[in-house]
């Protein structure tokens, strides 16, 4: 990854603490709002919204938690981590957990005030890993429906800009040794 795009030089020395310290709108204005125009999501229907775990409301939050149990919580139970539904909820609200949230667009409810149901999100953190400035995505996940439709390509792609805005050295993320469709999916958009 490169760390030249759209990142002052402020950023580049303490990238991380200074990511972190920003409210969502200010986050959103710094390093997201580029990205996320650029995203060219397939056909008309989707589009994607930024959030933090400040900022993201309980029904959004609990769509994302829902969704990870549906297309993950068989591989947490298998795996020596198990599964927590408290630790996972705790996880998605660390304070500089950030979201990609992925909506249709014409979707009409019973009551229009309220945003259209989750269909997809990327939930990643602007952190320290192995000494290395990263960012680290700790879940993609979109309703099997979407898959295969590059989305999750898209997300991680956005992502990965994002992190170049803030100025970190790499991406990274965890997968399931037993999720082999996951594994050739990194492997292919992998650098």
């Amino acid at each position: 990854m490169s760390s030249s795009a759209g990142a002052d030089s402020f950023d580049k020395y303490d990238c991380v603490d200074t990511a972190n310290f920003f409210d969502r709108n200010d986050f959103f204005t710094k390093y997201v709002r580029s990205p996320l125009l650029k995203i060219a999501l397939p056909g008309e229907n989707l589009y994607c919204e930024f959030e933090t775990s400040m900022s993201i409301n309980t029904v959004d939050l609990e769509a994302c938690f829902s969704l990870v149990e549906q297309t993950s919580g068989a591989a947490y139970k298998a795996s020596n981590i198990g599964w927590s539904s408290s630790g996972k909820r705790q996880e998605m609200k660390d304070p500089n957990m950030k979201f990609l949230l992925i909506r249709t667009k014409d979707w009409t409810g019973a009551d229009e005030t309220r945003a259209p149901p989750l269909q997809g999100f990327l939930q990643f953190m602007i952190t320290m890993e192995d000494d290395m400035k990263v960012v680290y995505c700790y879940e993609v996940h979109l309703r099997a429906n979407l898959q295969g439709q590059r989305i999750g390509q898209i997300m991680m792609q956005a992502m990965e800009t994002i992190g170049e805005y803030v100025g970190v050295e790499k991406a990274m993320l965890t997968v399931f040794v037993s999720n082999e469709r996951a594994i050739r999916f990194y492997n292919r958009i992998g650098d």
